[in-house]
């Protein structure tokens, strides 16, 4: 969570969220003006979610949204400050397509002209090449990167 740098006001995209551990610990941890969206394959397990969002009391900063994570279509290209999953990457059979996604998603404005030089010359090569252990250890480095 310190990695993702979540700020009061901000959009997380919870891939894969389950029962929503990693969306609700967020929403605790940010508080009302963080708005959720938290994501999975099983409509079930997003009712449970949903269910447990109503129990907390924060049902209204949350979207629920039955989709793989390598299709995130339903929503629009830089619409959302950080993305985050759990333990999904395992269960993806096209990370390629999943880091794409995610990628596609996320607010570009918000990086530096480094850090897009880093994505462009590093993760995307990567996230292309289909190296997925390289793919995910360069998004690692990019989230342990001291800001400017």
């Amino acid at each position: 969570m310190d990695g993702a740098q979540l700020g009061a006001g901000m959009t997380l995209l919870d891939v894969g969220a389950g029962e929503g551990l990693v969306a609700f610990r967020a929403i605790d941890r940010i508080g009302p003006s963080l708005r959720v969206i938290l994501t999975d394959v099983s409509a079930s397990m997003l009712r449970h979610a949903e269910s447990i969002a109503v129990r907390r009391d924060v049902r209204a900063q949350c979207t629920f949204h039955v989709c793989t994570a390598d299709d995130l279509s339903a929503f629009a290209d830089a619409s959302v400050d950080v993305v985050t999953t759990r333990a999904v990457l395992a269960y993806v059979a096209n990370k390629k397509a999943a880091f794409a996604e995610f990628f596609r998603m996320i607010l570009a404005e918000q990086f530096s002209a480094d850090e897009r030089d880093f994505f462009e010359k590093m993760v995307r090569p990567t996230i292309e090449s289909g190296n997925h252990s390289t793919t995910e250890r360069a998004v690692y480095m990019q989230a342990q990167k001291p800001l400017a």
